[in-house]
């Protein structure tokens, strides 16, 4: 009859990282999503997130109704055209959930001079 197996804390961690090995990262994260998009929609990516920014500066100069009102057309606005740049489902859950990072990484892609972007 074999020993009974155990599972220590060197051997779960030496099969976080077989599994890592064999499957890999699957996708690639953000940056895969970006890199996957190409350079002209990842282009149009960042100018739909700046005149959203540009937006959101200009309607919080308002107040009141006005200001909702302008929040709320400057959101609708940018939905629909990132519908239309990212028509799949997988692009728009991406986006949806991780909005935060795509935004960083698109902020640090275009800091860098055009030389260094990939």
């Amino acid at each position: 009859m074999k020993a009974y197996a155990y599972f220590t804390r060197s051997r779960l961690l030496l099969l976080g990282l077989v599994a890592v090995l064999v499957f890999g990262s699957c996708g690639g994260g953000v940056h895969g999503f970006l890199q996957g998009l190409g350079e002209r929609r990842r282009t149009r990516l960042h100018s739909i997130l700046m005149q959203e920014h540009m937006r959101r500066e200009a309607a919080r100069k308002l107040t009141g109704r006005p200001r909702r009102e302008a929040l709320r057309q400057a959101e609708q606005t940018s939905e629909a055209r990132l519908d239309s740049l990212l028509p799949s489902s997988y692009e728009q859950r991406k986006l949806q959930h991780r909005f935060g990072k795509i935004k960083r990484q698109l902020r640090h892609q275009w800091s860098q001079p055009a030389a260094a972007r990939p």
